[in-house]
């Protein structure tokens, strides 16, 4: 499939954090993933630190929002970006659902989004998944692993 002229990112296999209140093998549609210092202020995070390997082929780029964002964020965003059109966004908007939000994006082919984080590790990027497929857990490495690959900065 070819993308139209806006720009997707990807990663590969890239190494994440997430921080939770509870522990899980398969991560939910729209689970946020991001730097270990990232996951442990995240709102969210209750002592529960899990580590992902991520791969998500073409992520789109929106903006960060104190929570991680929010759908209807995401797809104006979208619009903004010319990724879908603002009937397409009104149409969602009637009977909003973020199940309709990931089948309105990977229509276009979006598998994921990746923001830059304002408020938690801020300048470090996260990304969110649409699968959970997209995501193995894996062990925590220890904080001081050098085998640790340092988190990407924008």
């Amino acid at each position: 499939m070819s993308l139209p002229s806006w720009r997707t990112e990807r990663c590969d296999d890239l190494l994440c954090f997430h921080g939770s209140d509870r522990e899980f093998t398969v991560p939910r549609p729209l689970t946020h993933f991001g730097s270990r210092a990232a996951a442990e202020s995240a709102p969210r995070s209750r002592g529960v630190m899990m580590a992902f390997r991520l791969t998500i082929g073409h992520a789109l780029r929106v903006p960060d929002s104190p929570g991680g964002g929010d759908t209807w964020e995401w797809l104006r965003s979208a619009v903004d970006q010319g990724v879908i059109t603002e009937e397409e966004f009104l149409k969602w908007e009637r009977s909003p659902s973020d199940g309709a939000a990931i089948d309105l994006l990977a229509s276009k082919g979006i598998d994921g989004l990746v923001y830059e984080n304002e408020y938690e590790d801020r300048g470090s990027t996260s990304w969110v998944i649409f699968h959970g497929d997209q995501a193995v857990r894996v062990p925590v490495p220890s904080p001081d692993d050098v085998s640790e690959v340092p988190f990407p900065r924008r």
